[in-house]
């Protein structure tokens, strides 16, 4: 609302001041101000958290709570990273592979902060009875044994239980017995078999090994690197240039609405008010993707119906042209919340200034977009209600992120909204 409450003001600045010049300096030198944020403004949280820099993440946390009246305990970050890492240590299953070895048990437990509150999607659980456990237990036990059997012939059947048992015992892990392992191991087998899991065990050891290793060293380039990220990074930065060029050219078209420049600017900035108090009460409710559908397709139809409006009538046009403008700045403030929802915590500030550089070059576009009004007034408005309705569509394939934990690390990222469904909406219940 600042913003637009700005547009206002430019438009009052520059029907006052009447020349370039001095309006270029009333717009810039206030902001020599604005760098006394980079001592005023703390690092998130989650930023740093990610990085590993729990010690920083915590201090940060002890100083919000502290101006919200909450006493935080020295170390409790640090403490409650520890608990977890007990808890993940406690529940490492360690079974035998084909060749009958056990692995080290740092392969299981080398894991960085970053992973303290990761997002897991829940798991389904399978009620069975205990006869039906019981024999899937009994059936990867022989498949176990036959295994074994197959890759070392000369070994007896005793040998090479007795073998197993001292390899486990010489691994310092602490789980109750062999046959809590068993039964771990033949659940884990049954929801493969049964809820068909398709992903591969490979790729999600190499993921988790990023996740781990890597995500404080992520860059740009890890956008590239899995599929599902690279595909919601790929529509969010088309639906950013589409946004743009929309509602920067809906500003630069002003001066072609057939009525007096500043007015209409005046007019376009009081609009985009509003705009934000429906825009948040409807993504609060209905989600992010379908308002943003809506809005964008809203929007492109009334700058089409333009191209239906005679010149002779230029309020027509403005008027289809301001509820543009407010469909534009009410998407826009929609799609800074979903992007950053949608991008892991590690790479959301690279991944959003990379966008924003992309978007900045189509901006390029607008001015001559806006000069094809030399040929036909309602051109420019034809091509910026085109963009913006092929952007609405786009926005249908992004997941839902209302009331959605965040993706933090890499692996978060690229298993939230794998599966989403196109039409699916949010529940108001």
């Amino acid at each position: 609302m600042l913003f637009a409450s700005g547009m206002c003001l430019l438009a009052l600045l520059a029907y006052l001041l009447r020349d370039w010049f001095y309006l270029s300096l009333a717009t810039s030198l206030p902001f020599i101000l604005l760098f006394g944020y980079y001592w005023l403004i703390p690092e998130s949280p989650r930023w740093l958290v990610g990085r590993g820099r729990v010690a920083d993440a915590e201090k940060v946390l002890r100083n919000l709570a502290k101006r919200n009246g909450i006493i935080l305990p020295h170390g409790f970050l640090i403490e409650l990273h520890k608990k977890i890492k007990a808890d993940e240590d406690t529940d490492v299953l360690i079974v035998p592979n084909i060749n009958g070895q056990i692995p080290g048990k740092e392969d299981y437990i080398d894991r960085r902060i970053s992973n303290m509150l990761p997002y897991k999607p829940d798991f389904m659980k399978i009620n069975e009875s205990k006869e039906s456990l019981d024999k899937t237990i009994t059936d990867a036990s022989q498949n176990s044994r036959t295994d074994l059997e197959d890759h070392n012939d000369e070994m007896s059947k005793s040998e090479e239980f007795t073998s197993l048992e001292e390899q486990q015992k010489s691994v310092p892990v602490d789980y109750s017995s062999s046959i809590n392992t068993f039964r771990r191991k033949s659940i884990q087998i049954v929801n493969k078999i049964l809820l068909k899991e398709e992903e591969d065990i490979v790729e999600k050891k190499r993921m988790d090994d990023q996740n781990s290793e890597g995500d404080c060293k992520a860059s740009p380039l890890d956008l590239f690197r899995y599929p599902n990220i690279r595909k919601k990074f790929l529509i969010l930065t088309f639906n950013w240039i589409a946004l743009g060029v929309v509602y920067n050219s809906l500003s630069y078209n002003t001066p072609n609405l057939g009525v007096n420049d500043y007015l209409a600017f005046f007019i376009g900035g009081a609009v985009e008010i509003p705009s934000y108090f429906i825009a948040l009460q409807c993504m609060e409710r209905f989600g992010r993707r379908w308002v943003l559908c809506v809005f964008m397709s809203v929007g492109g139809l009334a700058c089409l119906s333009c191209a239906l409006v005679p010149e002779d009538w230029p309020w027509i046009t403005v008027s289809l042209a301001m509820l543009g403008r407010l469909c534009a700045a009410s998407s826009f403030s929609v799609f800074y919340v979903q992007i950053g929802e949608l991008l892991p915590t590690v790479v959301r500030a690279q991944a959003m200034g990379a966008s924003s550089v992309v978007a900045g070059v189509g901006l390029l576009t607008c001015p001559y977009i806006v000069s094809l009004a030399d040929h036909s007034r309602s051109l420019p408005l034809t091509i910026m209600g085109v963009l913006s309705v092929v952007a609405g569509i786009t926005s249908l394939f992004l997941p839902e992120t209302l009331n959605q934990p965040l993706p933090q690390t890499l692996e978060d990222g690229e298993s939230f909204g794998r599966d989403f469904k196109l039409l699916s909406c949010v529940d108001t219940r």
